[in-house]
């Protein structure tokens, strides 16, 4: 694979781990790497073909658990958003990103783990969060 592809590859895995927006993830790619746009969306629909040859499997799999942290994260502070929204609009606005955010957790989790068990994820998510708090 060639270098640039492999950084591309990488940091459309980097922004998405991040929570952004597909559309802006794509946009931000292809102005980057002066590539198409339909190049970027093909890359990340046909990531399970490349997904281990971007870098080692468990460099792989740190960044994601860290990007499923981020993700759980945001996730309770888009939750207390909903909780402390003072209209209507708000609230189903954070609930639509709880929802979203949710659906990329699932789909990094299948992605990757595709056999991990839910106590699995759950303690390591833990292990996690308590290195976070040492830091």
């Amino acid at each position: 694979m060639k270098q640039e592809i492999r950084e591309r590859r990488t940091e459309l895995l980097s922004l998405y781990g991040k929570g952004l927006d597909e559309s802006d993830i794509i946009t931000t790619i292809a102005d980057k790497y002066k590539i198409k746009r339909a190049s970027v969306y093909q890359d990340w629909y046909r990531r399970n073909r490349w997904l281990r040859d971007v870098s080692g499997f468990k460099e792989i799999e740190n960044s994601l658990w860290e990007s499923l942290y981020n993700l759980k994260k945001l996730s309770k502070d888009a939750y207390y958003l909903y909780l402390k929204g003072d209209n209507d609009s708000a609230r189903v606005g954070a609930l639509r990103l709880v929802a979203d955010i949710n659906f990329r957790m699932a789909e990094m989790i299948y992605e990757i783990k595709k056999d991990a068990d839910l106590e699995d994820f759950d303690r390591r998510l833990r292990v996690l969060e308590e290195s976070k708090k040492n830091e």
